[in-house]
């Protein structure tokens, strides 16, 4: 991204609203959006190099290919925010357009069709092909229990007027937008120096694509642990988080065995 626009969005993302009050849940946190300020790009070079360097390497890993009416769908609004993005296929479009995309179906039970993602925390796009949006969250402990029935309500209602957004974090101890499971980066040590870790932020987009179709959009941003703790009242909130995060969720997002230190160096 235009550095000075990067920098307007991560000190955006990055306020008391990203994290839970009174300890860690799950929850939706949608917002509305205007769709251009999501899906333009904005000028960001070095992510789509990256883009184009992963998809010309390793395509089957980051993509799905959609259907012929499915595709003309998405190409159909990608054109009215990023006329200049490709479209001869999904590989030249996701060479050319910066955020991630997944299509899914309106319809329950939302089954992922297709799309590109360049920078997952740690999943696979082919992986989720065919499988529903219930499905793909159960390997997140808890999730489904709590936020299964809002999320599916929500997207059923989703149309091309209006666009939502809503954020998600992580911790990483790599730098590496891309975290496909291939890479096998490795869970942040007990001896890992704190200062060198990284809040990983998701900036999320969902809009409806017509006739019954779903877009689902990805922006990664990385935010040095330091930062935050310089902050006493995100660090604060961060170490809570954490701190009150359920056993099975603190293993599923691998900080089980570094969380105390993270939470000593956030509250320090």
């Amino acid at each position: 991204m235009n550095q000075d626009w990067a920098e307007s969005k991560i000190s955006e993302l990055l306020s008391e609203a990203l994290f839970s009050r009174d300890g860690f849940r799950f929850s939706i946190g949608i917002s509305a959006l205007r769709p251009e300020e999501f899906f333009a790009n904005h000028g960001n070079d070095e992510i789509l190099r990256q883009r184009q360097r992963l998809l010309q390497g390793r395509s089957a890993d980051y993509m799905q290919a959609l259907k012929p009416t499915h595709w003309q769908a998405l190409v159909l609004l990608v054109q009215q925010w990023e006329p200049a993005a490709a479209n001869d296929d999904i590989k030249s479009l996701g060479c050319s357009w910066e955020p991630d995309f997944v299509v899914l179906d309106r319809n329950e039970p939302n089954q992922v069709l297709g799309g590109c993602v360049c920078f997952p925390s740690g999943w696979s796009l082919p992986d989720k092909v065919g499988k529903s949006l219930f499905t793909t969250h159960t390997p997140v402990p808890g999730m489904n229990q709590v936020l299964a029935p809002k999320i599916s309500q929500f997207v059923s209602r989703l149309d091309s007027k209006r666009c939502f957004q809503r954020t998600n974090w992580g911790l990483t101890g790599s730098q590496a937008l891309d975290q496909h499971p291939h890479r096998r980066i490795p869970a942040i040590g007990v001896a890992t120096d704190s200062a060198k870790v990284d809040l990983r932020i998701e900036w999320q987009a969902l809009i409806g694509l017509p006739p019954d179709l779903i877009l689902f959009g990805i922006r990664v941003f990385h935010v040095p642990l330091w930062r935050v703790r310089a902050n006493a009242r995100l660090g604060g909130l961060l170490a809570e988080n954490l701190a009150s995060m359920p056993g099975p969720v603190a293993e599923y997002k691998r900080l089980a065995e570094c969380r105390a230190h993270l939470i000593d160096y956030l509250r320090s």
